[in-house]
């Protein structure tokens, strides 16, 4: 697969493909081992700085500070994640929530940019629900969406993040995102985990802007419709 390619590609084609999902000694016992020890490790170091963010996020947004939502993980089953809260609960005329977009303050933007509002999914990894590298998790109105092909991102534990596998110079598409994540799935090994986890890092430290869906819309939009926005909705 080349990522650098922004041609969309036919779902029925997609379907067609046979995936083979990697299974070995890693992906079965491996996997699971680094993901504890990375998450207990990462907790650990990041504490103080958990701390003071649960605090600011505090006076920014008030209760409840942890941000809870279903997503998609592995075998297509529902969990719940764990995130920093980073809107506020601003509502329109008739007493309806206004759009996301419009109720992220400016510190949660913040917050947001520097990833650490996802911290407290470092408790997500240590409970089973997810790992540190794999698709991300994704709204349950997507399951309706995928392409037999699609479906396999789901064979695995979802992840932080899943980086691209192959250079990229653009914003991927919903496309190009789902293709990389299946490819992961085919191709799971320690040493891939090993360069993606330092992708990852340079990911959160100098942000490329590869994963921003601000402006590709929702997934099949055009055969399904918008997907209604859920991502300020606490369980």
């Amino acid at each position: 697969m080349d990522t650098a390619e922004t041609t969309e590609r036919p779902a029925e084609t997609a379907e067609k493909k046979t995936v083979k999902v990697s299974d070995n000694f890693y992906t079965r016992h491996g996997k699971r081992w680094l993901d504890v020890v990375i998450a207990l490790l990462a907790l650990i170091v990041s504490s103080p700085i958990l701390l003071i963010v649960i605090i600011i996020t505090y006076f920014d947004v008030g209760r409840p500070v942890i941000f809870r939502q279903y997503r998609i993980g592995k075998g297509g089953k529902l969990f719940v994640i764990y995130k920093l809260r980073n809107m506020n609960n601003k509502t329109d005329e008739n007493g309806i929530l206004l759009p996301a977009d419009q109720r992220v303050t400016k510190v949660g933007k913040f917050i947001r940019k520097t990833s650490a509002d996802e911290l407290p999914q470092l408790l997500n990894i240590l409970k089973g629900d997810m790992s540190v590298i794999g698709p991300r998790p994704l709204l349950p109105h997507y399951l309706e969406r995928y392409t037999e092909h699609d479906a396999y991102r789901h064979a695995i534990r979802p992840g932080l993040e899943c980086p691209p596998l192959h250079p990229v110079d653009h914003q991927i598409s919903w496309e190009e995102q789902f293709d990389n994540d299946v490819e992961y799935v085919e191709r799971c090994s320690f040493l891939l985990d090993v360069r993606l986890l330092l992708s990852l890092i340079k990911q959160v430290i100098k942000p490329s802007g590869y994963r921003e869906s601000g402006n590709r819309g929702s997934y099949r939009e055009e055969e399904f419709g918008p997907i209604n926005d859920f991502r300020g909705v606490n369980l």
